[in-house]
């Protein structure tokens, strides 16, 4: 199982910016539309206390680890989901 989601929409680009970060760093991660998938849109809005703002990235990770090689990306939020 991966150890990220991304909950997004196919449309919204920074959904598409964090999408080709996760990518780009070799992440394992499971995305989700919400548009589409109504289970996905509920989990997110659990996650997030209610957060209708996408995308939405969860997981949990080592921001310190990433923080030099992280490109600036505006308009994600990050929620620590514990399991």
């Amino acid at each position: 199982m991966a150890a990220f989601e991304l909950f997004g929409t196919a449309s919204c680009p920074h959904t598409r910016e964090m999408r080709e970060w996760l990518e780009w760093k070799g992440y394992e991660f499971v995305e989700y539309d919400v548009d589409a998938d109504h289970a996905a849109r509920t989990r997110m809005l659990e996650i997030s206390r209610g957060q209708r703002t996408v995308p939405l990235f969860g997981g949990r990770w080592n921001r310190s680890a990433d923080r030099l090689a992280r490109p600036r990306l505006r308009g994600v939020s990050l929620a620590h989901v514990t399991r």
